[in-house]
């Protein structure tokens, strides 16, 4: 596709690309539904850890902990080595299809007329959602009544050691001396 792709186009790749990322997807959930009781469920907590922290993390955790990504069934006849060479075929085709959704997608909203300029259309997982940034709301596609309201406020920063002390102790910050001279000594 080129940059000057029309909305119809765009459209239509956008199809072509759900149907890659649904058969990536169910080959994915396929490989998790040897190991866990519910496959999808599996599947979403797998490609959360890869899209937050990479696929060589999620599969670190998947090898080090297979529980945390959900209910095992009858974990002594688990294909436990055969199912992470699978995850390893599967993530980045998942990984890849979930991509090209996104660059379509950013490149439909550029081309469409939107009647409000602060909403964003994300796709998440394959599935589309509304941002509206103004009301800060996040509403599944043709789902306006399942709206989520979404913070846009910075976390907290967590306190280092130190100022945690500086804090239960009820110290105050260290303060510049009010008359620094030069012949003042250490």
């Amino acid at each position: 596709m080129s940059g000057n792709d029309t909305l119809v186009e765009i459209e239509a790749a956008l199809a072509a690309a759900k149907q890659v990322y649904d058969t990536a997807r169910a080959a994915l959930e396929g490989a998790l539904g040897r190991v866990y009781a519910q496959a999808q469920d599996a599947a979403d907590a797998l490609l959360s850890q890869v899209d937050e922290f990479g696929a060589d993390h999620a599969l670190l955790q998947y090898a080090s902990n297979p529980h945390g990504l959900g209910v095992v069934q009858k974990a002594d006849t688990i294909p436990w080595r055969e199912t992470g060479e699978a995850l390893k075929k599967e993530i980045p085709r998942v990984v890849d299809a979930q991509d090209q959704l996104d660059d379509l997608t950013n490149r439909r909203d550029l081309l469409s007329a939107r009647s409000d300029p602060g909403s964003r259309t994300l796709n998440i997982q394959g599935v589309d959602y509304v941002f509206d940034g103004k009301n800060g709301s996040l509403a599944r596609v043709g789902r306006p009544e399942q709206r989520v309201a979404v913070s846009l406020e910075p976390l907290a920063a967590e306190l280092s050691p130190t100022e945690r002390f500086a804090k239960d102790a009820g110290l105050s910050k260290a303060q510049p001396y009010p008359d620094p001279s030069r012949g003042r000594s250490r």
